[in-house]
């Protein structure tokens, strides 16, 4: 995902919506690239949702499935 942070603070934002998430496996977020990166069995659009009530202007960049 592309997300709008300007700051360290916008970041750890960010970080810590989404580690509280269940189904989150894996999170990476780049402050530099302003790139979201989430792993884990969950839907994408609770994470927009989730991401924007933060405050944060949030979009999808790429939706990959691996095989069950």
């Amino acid at each position: 995902m592309k997300v709008a942070m300007h700051c360290d603070g916008c970041a750890r934002k960010v970080r810590t919506t989404l580690s509280n998430m269940a189904g989150v496996e894996e999170l990476r977020v780049v402050y530099s690239e302003q790139k979201v990166i989430v792993k884990g069995a969950i839907d994408p659009n609770k994470v927009l949702q989730k991401v924007s009530k933060a405050g944060k202007a949030v979009q999808i960049l790429e939706i990959t499935a691996e095989p069950p």
